[in-house]
């Protein structure tokens, strides 16, 4: 879809709407652009996000 990579070609380069949503750390029903959040966040451009995005917790937690 030329529209997400649009939008995330915008966000790594720290411009565009999914920048600002993603700095603003707003939820996901704020999001109002035409292309569904869940198509956006599908097609992340890292394939190892899981790996970084997860934080291990601590064994004192």
């Amino acid at each position: 879809m030329p529209e997400v990579d649009r939008l995330w070609a915008d966000c790594l380069a720290g411009t565009g709407p999914l920048a600002a949503w993603l700095a603003e750390d707003r939820p996901p029903e704020t999001w109002s652009e035409p292309v569904p959040l869940h198509s956006v966040l599908a097609s992340h451009p890292f394939p190892d996000l899981i790996l970084w995005s997860i934080q291990a917790t601590s064994s004192g937690s």
